[in-house]
């Protein structure tokens, strides 16, 4: 018992010291790895759900399947030593950074922060910049586009702390009714998909941030959200290689440092339903490891996601996922009873010690790649706030823009000091395309919601002056196609009745809704809802830009 003590201590100091210089030495996970207890080593596996800012995520404390009190997550630290902590939600840096460092004081080894910065830390954070989403910059046709954002991205999690983003989405969305993945894909083309995520992962991983390529096998060609239910994926194994499983193949030679299993039903790799993609040893070990050649981490989408948690107990969720193969087991739904039913599994031969250890040394040497290059305390600073948020980026982000918009059909020119109406569908947040517009027209704006009434778009129809030019600026759409995006049939009627030659149809979101509108219409697509989408839009209106980007995706 002494003795055990003894090395307890050691390995800390050890580890502490380490902590001061930065600076981690050859072989530090074996070595690690060699001081652990059991209940050390089933801790590492575990990944869990951190929430900074309770005000602004409500949903995430009423959810019964998770707890994210910060007293909670500590309580996981200091008795079950978990691994790592993926922090989920809107919220401020600063918050955030406050809480990486309260948990890092508390763990004997460093544990790894993970988050979703797909887009950048803007996409999930209050205080910096969202770059172009995937689907943008997959319009673009330029990887370079992609290469240097993905190197802004990982510039701004060395910054904020975290050592792993879940990233790049990789899947092939060629299912325009998915309703998941969508803007979040590079496009339908798997040799487009394949070269943007391939720069993405180059960028980020030169900054020493490890890359994730997610969602294995490929979640595009699905029509199920599996955060609410199991997906299926009906293809033949023939179809599977040449496509969904093109750009995995891809991003493991250019030597990605992480994979993410999907909750997928996939016959073809496994026909047991029961087995869904995260808990198939088929897919993960047979495919993914031995056919594939992966060496790296494998890690479960999130646990509590109710493709698999609403059809299995607690506990046994995270055993059959860590034996069918996944090195960390992301959002588990109890890892009190987790850690019990892998300490039995232990004991009774269903997981053997030295297949516990292989998964825990990848976790470890996951980490000392990680903390190779990023400083495990990370406090606020001036170049904190340079790195998330600055000129550079601001150009980068607007270069990329002018590279995406797309334009359908001839664009109309436009005099300059005539009348224009403009009709602005939706919350745009910021009036920048007005704004713009306004220095060159002049401008009549009317303004509507998706549920307006047909009396109230019917007056606006009325208002509008004939032979007018019209510009109709739809925004901050929904993401589900089933919905077509949030429009409405009387907005669609209002667009055909008012379109004339000199109409412009300007898109701010999905790409796929224009088959709701007249394909033979002058339309800009901009794919998102962002002021610099706007200011580009304008400036393409305007005549100082053309729209050089082509449509990702087909519309039919």
């Amino acid at each position: 018992m002494r003795t055990q003590i003894l090395i307890t201590l050691l390995t800390i100091t050890s580890i502490l010291s380490l902590f001061g210089n930065n600076s981690y030495p050859h072989n530090w996970a074996e070595n690690t790895l060699a001081t652990m207890s059991a209940d050390e080593k089933i801790g590492q596996l575990f990944m869990v759900t951190a929430v900074t800012d309770p005000e602004l995520n409500p949903k995430w404390f009423s959810n019964p399947l998770v707890c994210v009190e910060p007293w909670y997550i500590q309580d996981l630290i200091t008795r079950y030593h978990i691994g790592g902590i993926i922090f989920l939600g809107r919220g401020s840096v600063e918050k955030q950074n406050k809480c990486i460092n309260q948990f890092q004081q508390l763990s004997s080894v460093p544990l790894l922060i993970g988050m979703d910065y797909e887009s950048g830390l803007g996409s999930v954070k209050d205080n910096g910049i969202r770059f172009a989403d995937a689907m943008t910059l997959g319009a673009t046709g330029n990887p370079e586009f992609t290469y240097k954002i993905g190197k802004e991205i990982g510039a701004q999690c060395k910054a904020t702390g975290v050592h792993i983003n879940f990233g790049p989405v990789v899947d092939i969305n060629n299912n325009p009714d998915n309703p998941v993945i969508g803007f979040r894909s590079f496009g339908e083309d798997k040799e487009n998909v394949t070269r943007h995520a391939l720069a993405y992962i180059k960028g980020l991983q030169e900054q020493g941030i490890l890359a994730c390529a997610k969602h294995f096998p490929g979640h595009g060609d699905t029509a199920v959200d599996s955060h609410l239910d199991l997906p299926i994926l009906p293809f033949d194994i023939q179809r599977l290689c040449t496509t969904e499983l093109y750009p995995f193949q891809a991003a493991i030679k250019a030597g990605v440092r992480s994979i993410m299993t999907a909750h997928l039903y996939v016959p073809a790799i496994d026909s047991d339903k029961a087995h869904p993609i995260s808990l198939s040893s088929d897919a993960i070990n047979g495919l993914l490891r031995k056919k594939m050649s992966f060496n790296g981490l494998v890690i479960t989408d999130a646990l509590i996601m109710r493709a698999v948690s609403d059809h299995n107990a607690p506990g046994q969720l995270e055993l059959k996922a860590l034996l069918a193969g996944n090195d960390i087991l992301l959002c588990p739904t109890d890892v009190p009873r987790a850690v019990a039913r892998i300490h039995h599994a232990l004991k009774t031969g269903e997981l053997s010690s030295t297949e516990l250890d292989e998964h825990v040394l990848r976790i470890l040497q996951a980490k000392e790649w990680a903390f190779n290059h990023c400083n495990w305390n990370f406090e606020v600073s001036d170049e904190y706030k340079h790195s998330i948020d600055n000129a550079y980026c601001t150009t980068l982000k607007k270069d990329a823009f002018q590279a995406s918009v797309t334009a359908i059909n001839k664009i109309p020119t436009l005099q300059h000091n005539k009348p224009i109406s403009i009709i602005q569908v939706g919350d745009p947040k910021d009036e920048d395309l007005i704004e713009n517009l306004s220095h060159k027209f002049k401008c009549d704006v009317y303004r509507l919601s998706y549920d307006s009434t047909q009396e109230e778009i019917a007056h606006i129809a009325t208002q509008i002056a004939p032979n007018t030019p019209v510009i109709i600026a739809l925004f901050n759409m929904t993401r589900d196609p089933k919905t077509k995006f949030g429009i409405s049939d009387a907005i669609l009627d209002l667009t055909q009745k008012i379109v004339t030659n000199e109409s412009i149809l300007c898109i701010f979101g999905s790409p796929y809704c224009l088959k709701y509108f007249n394909k033979n219409s002058a339309a800009l697509v901009a794919y998102q809802n962002d002021p610099i989408a706007q200011i580009v839009v304008a400036e393409i209106i305007t005549g100082n830009y053309k729209a050089p980007g082509k449509l990702p995706v087909t519309i039919s």
